[in-house]
């Protein structure tokens, strides 16, 4: 398998390993999905488009040829480490901490936003995969997630 990086020794090279929680969540997490919507929870934004009020929605993750690519930003789906911080009719699923996540997926923590009061983490692939494996890891999550009431 010669090429296929992983996700930690990326944030090793980039002096942010500190940031790697490997498969086990470190902090209660929340991820929101609209209230009337039917997406899966987990569902992948894959190619830029146009978001509400006309601003760019960019991709959650960087994708080449069916394949999901570590290296570079977006790397996965974000979560917050708090609910209730959009506005609107959204449902908030948690992730406890000390959940240990499927094989092949990590958490990353990413920054504290002020505008939310919340730090972001991804939920992101552990290496570079095949972007059908990524989904199926996500959906794995998401029916252990999903059989815990949302709030």
């Amino acid at each position: 398998m010669a090429g296929i990086e992983l996700l930690e020794d990326v944030l090793l090279e980039a002096g942010s390993i500190d940031s790697f929680f490997g498969r086990q969540i470190p902090v209660d997490l929340w991820r929101a999905r609209k209230v009337k919507s039917d997406a899966p929870l987990f569902e992948l934004v894959e190619t830029e488009s146009e978001g509400r009020r006309g601003a760019p929605r960019k991709p959650d993750i960087t994708i080449k040829n069916d394949w999901v690519y570590v290296r570079n930003r977006p790397r996965g789906i974000s979560t917050f480490d708090r609910p209730n911080i959009f506005k609107g009719q959204w449902e908030y699923y948690k992730l406890p901490a000390g959940t240990v996540l499927p094989k092949g997926l990590v958490v990353v923590r990413d920054s504290y936003n002020p505008l939310f009061d919340a730090t972001h983490h991804t939920i992101a692939p552990e290496s570079d995969m095949p972007l059908f494996r990524f989904k199926m890891l996500l959906n794995l999550l998401a029916q252990q997630i999903e059989q815990r009431k949302a709030i």
